[in-house]
């Protein structure tokens, strides 16, 4: 429960351009139909745990998600380390999670 308050209050700082960056990133990772009509992050996570990207326990693709939207403050609220994060400079998130790079 405390995962879904945590995914609660990241949707609650992010904006409609947002959400649709959000959404744009994760084009082949959720069906497109579901991406359509989005109106808040917390839907898309949703989707993402819906298809069992977005487990309490590694919270891996929200915190690279927020990168790559450049939320480095949402990130800083969730006590993410850089140094202790794997470094996908060359790969985006859809070419990482489809060749299993990151786990």
């Amino acid at each position: 429960m405390e995962f879904q308050r945590l995914l609660g209050a990241v949707s609650a700082e992010l904006g409609s351009a947002d959400v649709r960056a959000l959404a744009f990133l994760c084009r082949d990772l959720v069906p497109g139909a579901r991406l359509q009509g989005l109106s808040s992050a917390l839907q898309l996570f949703a989707e993402l745990q819906t298809e069992a990207l977005l487990p309490p326990a590694d919270p891996f693709l929200l915190t690279e998600l927020l990168y790559r939207i450049r939320r480095f403050r949402l990130l800083r609220n969730l006590n993410w380390d850089k140094d202790r994060s794997p470094s996908l400079s060359v790969f985006s998130v859809t070419e990482c999670l489809s060749l299993s790079v990151c786990h």
